[in-house]
């Protein structure tokens, strides 16, 4: 069984990855598709939540 890594180890393998290009556009793009998707579900949950409320009112 592995042993889930520490911090420190996390941070030098995300800051290797940070300093790379490709890395950082990885990063940039993901954070976007997150942004979307949260915005998009933020959306429809307001949307569903003025259905309803325009239903009972």
């Amino acid at each position: 069984m592995k042993k889930a890594p520490n911090p420190e180890e996390l941070n030098a393998i995300t800051g290797m990855y940070f300093t790379t290009t490709k890395g950082r556009r990885a990063t940039s793009s993901l954070i976007a598709n997150m942004i979307a998707v949260a915005f998009a579900s933020f959306t429809t949950s307001f949307f569903i939540a003025s259905v309803l409320v325009g239903g009972v009112l």
